[in-house]
């Protein structure tokens, strides 16, 4: 499937997370709130659309981006009802270790299944290597756990997902900075429905 495609699916993660938290967390949102989220994924999907090239055939790609995003949006929830009685930084060490140790366990299961040899350790040889892995393990995984616990100790689980909403903006930005992409019109018109979707849902809050 397309990455547009798969965009469009993630735009729901907020919608879903709102559901969800009503249900299982018992969370309340304000119609403006509810407003916001709406907003805000009408932005994202506004600027998807625009790259989007047609369905795909792949029923398994459509199933896996809507597996991802369920495990996101659960995600979420647990994280905030597991914030109240563990701290971010426990919840975070638990969670790459409990990553680290899948991840040994898939890697040499699959080597096993393949018979593949140990691993091509003179890649470690390349400094562009390193620094992707470092940034993939410290910043991408470790740093966005530890903020997301922290954050989310302080916002509803619906109001942390919307942040989700922004991640387009950004690398439409770093498109026009770092690549000379030109900036569309209907990516400005979707990057102010998404922020002013974002900052109604964090705003209009239900008092108490």
């Amino acid at each position: 499937m397309t990455s547009s495609e798969a965009s469009i699916i993630y735009s729901l993660i907020p919608i879903f997370t709102t559901i969800t938290s009503a249900i299982v967390l018992k969370e309340r949102t304000t119609g403006l709130q509810k407003f916001g989220i709406l907003l805000s994924f009408g932005g994202m999907a506004y600027i998807s659309f625009h790259s989007f090239s047609g369905f795909s055939e792949s029923a398994t790609g459509y199933l896996l981006i809507f597996c991802s995003l369920l495990s996101m949006v659960f995600y979420y929830v647990f994280l905030k009802k597991s914030v109240a009685k563990i701290s971010p930084i426990s919840i975070t060490y638990y969670l790459i270790l409990f990553a680290v140790l899948s991840s040994v366990v898939v890697y040499f299961g699959w080597e096993l299944i393949n018979f593949q040899t140990l691993p091509d350790l003179h890649r470690l040889e390349n400094y562009g290597y390193i620094l992707a892995v470092l940034y993939l393990g410290i910043l991408s995984t470790l740093g966005t756990s530890l903020f997301t616990s922290i954050g989310i100790k302080n916002l509803s689980a619906a109001q942390t997902s919307i942040f989700n909403n922004i991640s387009p903006f950004f690398g439409i930005l770093a498109g026009v900075l770092v690549m000379d992409d030109i900036l569309q019109t209907y990516q400005i018109i979707g990057a102010v429905s998404i922020f002013t979707g974002m900052f109604i849902s964090l705003k209009y809050t239900v008092k108490g």
